[in-house]
């Protein structure tokens, strides 16, 4: 009967001894919120796309491979922005990135040159950092 005993409480100290901990380890990438006031198109004589380019540092090479870009336009000062690509009142928004810029385009949504340039308004970039 010591024995059992001496077992049972052998196995229970064993058991309460060898309790496992679960370490989580978070790597965050904080997402970074860039505004640019969007005044003035420039306009692309030749196809009549208007677009517009930004000088964006937070772009690298690394960033670029393994990063993301979203892009918003908030037309006017109503303060709501809506996700681009989109198309509002005949007019095609889209953008492309690359290390150090990002270029906004306008054009006709049916392929024709714009007669005029698209509202002015902000741009909201939103860096999203990851990792490969």
């Amino acid at each position: 009967m010591k024995k059992i005993l001496t077992l049972v409480l052998l196995l229970s100290v064993g058991l309460l001894a060898s309790s496992c901990r679960k370490e989580i380890t978070q790597i965050v990438q904080p997402n970074k919120t860039v505004l640019f006031n969007l005044d003035k198109w420039e306009r692309n004589s030749s196809t009549g796309i208007y677009f517009v380019t930004y000088s964006t540092p937070e772009i690298d090479n690394y960033f670029n491979d393994n990063g993301a870009v979203l892009v918003y336009f908030s037309r006017g000062d109503n303060g709501v922005y809506e996700q681009i690509p989109q198309t509002y009142e005949g007019v095609s928004y889209s953008y492309t990135h690359k290390a150090g810029s990002i270029e906004i385009d306008a054009e006709d949504s049916d392929g024709n040159p714009l007669t005029s340039a698209p509202p002015t308004g902000l741009i909201k970039v939103v860096f999203v950092d990851s990792q490969p």
